[in-house]
């Protein structure tokens, strides 16, 4: 909640302003924020839901790619026992 000052003639009146927790826009009385919290929130809710989704998919890409790189590890690891020893090269 925020208080704003307005003029009135020779008074300085407050005005008390109501802010959205999710979006930050501003009303005048509480009535018109709870009807838009209502929206915002389940908004919020969906754009959640979705970048999950997003998120799965990412997982799965990073997974593939950490088993490919863990086959190759394998057989690097496989040919270095073969040879018996591990050469260092400068």
């Amino acid at each position: 909640m925020t208080n704003i000052s307005s003029t009135n003639g020779n008074k300085i009146v407050p005005i008390k302003m109501f802010q959205c927790d999710f979006c930050n826009k501003k009303y005048k009385d509480r009535t018109g924020l709870w009807k838009h919290k209502k929206k915002c929130e389940n908004e919020k809710k969906n754009n959640d839901i979705s970048y999950s989704d997003k998120m799965i998919v990412g997982e799965c890409d990073l997974l593939k790619y950490l088993i490919k790189e863990n086959a190759e590890l394998k057989s690097m690891l496989t040919k270095v026992l073969e040879n018996g020893t591990i050469q260092n090269n400068i």
